[in-house]
């Protein structure tokens, strides 16, 4: 056993045998490498024999931003992905991460990621009746339609207040398959009336206004939208289609 140091980009695992399998019962030729968290694993001899029907071992992958340190990301605003003002900003060996500061919690990657310890976004969130989502989309009328995806049709809505919605409704009919879908059976979030970000990429006038800075912040703001989603929200939220068509 050997661990991988700080810093490494990848691993290559070369298996050998000091007495060329002279010493080995049973199947001289099987050996085994893996990559496994080091303080979920505890080595036992009886995987010499058992390892081979094991389909899954622990893993924890250690991940940087970019490959600058925190003072040279601070100086693109941009791309810079500490974005709440309540987080810190920590050099790695390779790059940097982002945390929230003493006493905050959540996602330092938003720009009001952050939050006090202790205190409540639920404020924040509406939990509308299945009733009035009928009522904002006319019962999901074909012409309210504005996106389509692999998991789910769009609608634009109209809410009582008169706020216009965009309103994400499962296609899926086999109650087998709800699992896979069971956090985006029904989801409400702000209607964007600029198109999806499919169509700026693919027209060629809209195309043409996207510099080099508004496509990396494109990618920074929605790598940390998709973070907090999975990682920060509860409970948390996974989208499961990832596409341009998808993201107004």
């Amino acid at each position: 056993m050997t661990s991988i140091p700080n810093g490494a980009w990848n691993a290559t695992i070369t298996l050998r045998s000091y007495y060329n399998h002279t010493y080995v019962k049973d199947n001289p030729s099987c050996s085994n490498g893996f990559v496994v968290g080091e303080a979920n694993f505890i080595y036992s001899k009886n995987y010499l024999r058992n390892l081979q029907i094991m389909e899954e071992l622990p893993l924890v992958l250690d991940w940087v931003i970019g490959e600058e340190t925190c003072e040279i990301a601070k100086r693109n605003s941009t791309t810079y992905g500490c974005k709440s003002n309540n987080s810190d900003c920590v050099d790695n060996s390779i790059g940097y991460r982002c945390s929230c500061m003493q006493g905050y919690d959540g996602n330092p990657n938003l720009k009001d990621g952050c939050q006090e310890e202790g205190s409540s976004n639920t404020n924040t969130v509406k939990i509308f009746t299945a009733e009035e989502l009928e009522k904002a989309t006319n019962d999901f009328d074909k012409d309210r339609v504005v996106g389509q995806g692999g998991y789910g049709t769009v609608y634009k809505g109209y809410l009582k207040d008169s706020c216009i919605v965009a309103i994400k409704k499962s296609k899926i009919i086999d109650r087998n398959q709800i699992e896979q879908f069971i956090n985006e059976v029904l989801v409400v979030y702000e209607f964007i009336s600029n198109g999806t970000l499919s169509e700026h990429l693919h027209d060629k006038v809209k195309a043409s206004t996207l510099s080099l800075d508004i496509c990396l912040r494109v990618a920074a703001e929605t790598a940390g939208v998709l973070s907090y989603l999975h990682s920060t929200a509860y409970p948390p939220i996974i989208h499961r289609d990832i596409k341009s068509l998808t993201f107004f």
